[in-house]
């Protein structure tokens, strides 16, 4: 079962040795003499920080002179663990979240190589959850990272043409109220901004010239609640939550995080600046297979960290322990879009649909399609009017999106409805499969007249 993409694994990889070898060096990054020495446990077969039952959750202090045991960088997973390390100093997330962080800011540096990268989604369901200090953390690390509150869209195309930024922008929620020319065309710069060549064109000078802006660059948002529309399925999505008392940070002197962040970010561009580095991640990139899961833009997206943790610590999830989390948090994003696909009122009908249009059933009148729905109480048709019923103009709106549409069966008088054969296409489509539907079902066919089995209704 795959891992949540916010919460910690519970299954175990399926070798320990990239685990161990990860455990090893982040004991040796954070180990700090100047504190008290922190609990610990044995993961893998070695000495590891104490996750106190939650991992990624342990809050001990390092030093960053201390990264030099691990060589340039490469050795291990050195520069990973070093990312991953200055976050977990003053940032509660579970492990997985952390290394994907970690692995998006490694291939930040590397957007130019890429075709499309993903934003960063930082969200919470309330306030004091610690979506700032996230951002200020990126703010130090990040290859010419600017922080903004506010942004209008001219002022964002000219940062991006003039810098290339790794952009950061709190405060999002304006993000999701679209009701201003100007938001509009900022919640479209961020839905096209993933691509390489997305740009925007507007009139500039004196003589009007059309004038391409790119709007391509890594990208971090942060706001309270979700994200809406399309955009979440350009995102790789990091739930923060308040921390509970018994989870722990340190206190983060901006002075101290400064040299922190100043320190990894230049080990970062001297590691991206090497042409042996690049070439190898380019050819890497150029023919890896994305992960087996059904949302081809998400599989996309998460090319660039594969590459990178490809390159840097080889293709064998066994030994490679954060490529097999991020191989789990792409499974653990499939899940939770099936789960939510489940509740949009399409999917609910055409689920709805394929269970009522059962094998035997080709055709259904839409008065009797009305009144199955409204008896599956738990579902809400009763109420999804505005509080009233579902009515035939609202089922026949709703299964239009997927090219299904009403008509009437030749050989019996039913009315207008529904026929099995319009469905199929949708099913496969947006549906996960069924297991095998019995040879005997227990229900009989269609028979010749309308008073079976739709009863002595009218029609539609």
């Amino acid at each position: 079962m795959p891992i949540s993409p916010h919460s910690k694994s519970t299954m175990p990889p399926p070798s320990e040795n990239g685990r161990s070898r990860f455990a090893a060096n982040l004991a040796a990054l954070m180990s700090d003499t100047a504190s008290p020495s922190p609990e610990i446990n044995t993961v893998g077969g070695v000495q590891a920080p104490s996750t106190n039952g939650h991992a990624g959750s342990s809050r001990v202090s390092r030093d960053s002179k201390d990264r030099r045991v691990l060589g340039d960088g490469r050795a291990d997973y050195g520069l990973l663990a070093g990312v991953y390390a200055y976050l977990v100093d003053y940032i509660v997330l579970p492990e997985p979240a952390l290394l994907v962080v970690a692995a998006w800011v490694m291939a930040s540096y590397l957007a130019d190589l890429w075709d499309r990268f993903p934003h960063l989604a930082i969200t919470s369901p309330e306030g004091r959850c610690g979506k700032t200090r996230v951002l200020e953390l990126l703010k130090q690390v990040g290859l010419k990272a600017k922080f903004a509150v506010s942004v209008s869209p001219a002022a964002l195309y000219r940062t991006i043409k003039n810098e290339r930024p790794t952009l950061l922008l709190d405060e999002a929620q304006s993000l999701n109220r679209r009701d201003s020319e100007s938001s509009n065309v900022l919640y479209e710069i961020f839905c096209s901004g993933i691509s390489k060549d997305a740009s925007v064109s507007r009139c500039v000078g004196p003589n009007h010239e059309p004038t391409d802006f790119p709007v391509y660059c890594p990208k971090v948002v942060a706001l309270i609640g979700k994200l809406q529309g399309v955009l979440p399925d350009r995102c790789l999505p990091i739930l923060l939550r308040r921390k509970t008392k018994e989870e722990h940070t340190k206190k983060c002197r901006m002075r101290e995080v400064e040299k922190q962040g100043t320190d990894l970010a230049c080990e970062l561009v001297v590691w991206s600046a090497e042409e042996s580095a690049q070439g190898k991640v380019r050819g890497i990139y150029d023919s890896l297979d994305s992960f087996d899961i059904d949302n081809d833009r998400m599989a996309e997206l998460l090319l660039p960290l594969q590459a990178v943790l490809i390159a840097e610590f080889g293709e064998d999830e066994k030994d490679n322990y954060p490529l097999w989390v991020l191989h789990q948090y792409a499974q653990g994003l499939e899940e939770q879009e099936r789960q939510l696909e489940r509740l949009s009122p399409g999917v609910k009908l055409l689920t709805a649909c394929r269970e009522l249009l059962l094998p035997n059933v080709d055709f259904m009148p839409t008065w009797f399609l009305i009144k199955q729905l409204l008896a599956r109480e738990e579902e809400g048709w009763a109420r999804f009017n505005d509080g009233f019923p579902i009515t035939s103009e609202k089922v026949a709106q709703l299964l239009s999106e997927y090219d299904i549409h009403p008509g009437r069966e030749k050989t019996q008088k039913l009315g207008r409805g529904y026929h099995r054969a319009h469905f199929l296409d949708a099913w496969e489509r947006y549906l996960p499969p069924l297991p095998p539907y019995p040879e005997n079902p227990a229900i009989p066919p269609n028979p010749p007249n309308p008073a079976s089995p739709f009863g002595n209704g009218g029609a539609a």
